[in-house]
Formats: C-alpha cells, structure tokens, sequence
C-alpha cells in the first residue's frame, strides 16, 4: 500500500488530481485486507477522504430544521457533484433510520444532482446532549458508561446518510451526517448536526 501511494506523492497531477483514482482505489483494496481493525478503520476514512477530494466529490445532506423529536418526519435535501472526468456513481443513499433510495445515477462532470430522502425518527432513540453529561458524576470526574465515547471531542451525530458510491466500478460507502445550516449578517454561514431532542409545547398564556 505504501508503494502506491508514495508513487502518486512524487508523480501528483495538480492539474488533474483525478487520473490518480485508479491507483487509490488499489490502495483502498489493499487497506481492506489489513488485519488490525485499528488501523484499517482509520486508514480506510483517510483514504476515502482523499478519493473525494482529488475527484472534487461534493456530497452533503441538509436539513431544513435544526432539531426533530420522536415519531416525526422529516425531509433531508441531498446533493451530490463530480467536479472532474472521473467515472462516478451515485448507487443509493440510506439514513441511519433505514430509510433508503435506490438511484444507479451517473455523476457527470459539474452537474449537481438535488433531490430528497426522508427520515422517519424511531421513538426509542437517545437525545442528543453532550455525552459526558449523560451519567451523573462525582466530584470533578464525568462518567461515561460507553468507553468508545471516552476522548471524542463532541458527540457522535444523531443522524447521518450513507452514500453509496461507485469509483471505476468498486463501490466505497461514504458516510455524512445529517446538518443545518443557517446564517447570521454579522459572522457569516454557520452548520450545524441535525439534533434530536424532546418535543417542545407551547403553552398559551392568557392575562
């Protein structure tokens, strides 16, 4: 795996990042035969990483509100954009609620692909809050029950979308979460994870 990717470090084609693909994709087939889990793991999200980006893949879903409570639905806008020659396809897009959309569409170059995905929200899921805050601690320590949380800097996203992708013809499955996005005039665009919380009632309060 070294051997190829230290071969497109010394010959990379700043003009056209793309033509490098097949070679990645070699060094992806050769990530999926390690046997540590560890590394496999890290290595694999490094190189899908690069793989979008020399390919100038832009793939993200949006919400239209920043949070959802239990047993409601909710639209997610996908998109989707080859920004080179490379041959791309979009197979399907699945929510971490199982909903899934089967779509075998050719990515062409600089054209942006739009369309919708629905979430339905299960009613059994956590809500969403700072992780080290879920557990009552003691005296200046946090508890945290489920240890793969122990060092993460926030908390895992409550809603993500699996993009199945295929390069070349070998699929790689990509993973984004679910986000807001919003603005404000004195700082600019902000994004923020899609957030599941208790349902809010209003109450009306008459003098």
């Amino acid at each position: 795996m070294g051997k190829i990717l230290y071969e497109i470090e010394r010959n990379f084609d700043f003009t056209q990042p793309a033509k490098h693909l097949p070679q990645l994709i070699e060094g992806y087939r050769a990530i999926l035969k390690l046997q540590d889990e560890h590394w496999k793991k890290i290595k694999k999200k490094e190189l899908e990483d690069i793989i979008q980006s020399v390919c100038g893949l832009y793939l993200e879903a949006t919400a239209e509100v920043s949070n959802t409570y239990p047993g409601s639905n909710i639209a997610i806008n996908i998109e989707a954009l080859n920004r080179s020659i490379a041959d791309i396809n979009l197979i399907s897009v699945s929510t971490s609620t199982d909903n899934r959309i089967n779509k075998k569409l050719a990515l062409k170059e600089n054209e942006k692909e739009l369309f919708q995905i629905n979430i339905n929200v299960p009613s059994n899921k956590d809500y969403t809050s700072p992780y080290w805050l879920n557990n009552k601690g003691t005296t200046g320590m946090y508890t945290v029950k489920d240890q793969n949380l122990i060092g993460k800097p926030e908390t895992p996203n409550a809603f993500e979308v699996n993009f199945e992708m295929e390069f070349n013809g070998f699929t790689i499955n990509i993973t984004k979460p679910v986000v807001y996005r919003y603005s404000k005039p004195e700082k600019g665009k902000y994004t923020n994870p899609l957030k599941y919380c208790r349902r809010q009632r209003r109450v009306l309060r008459i003098r």
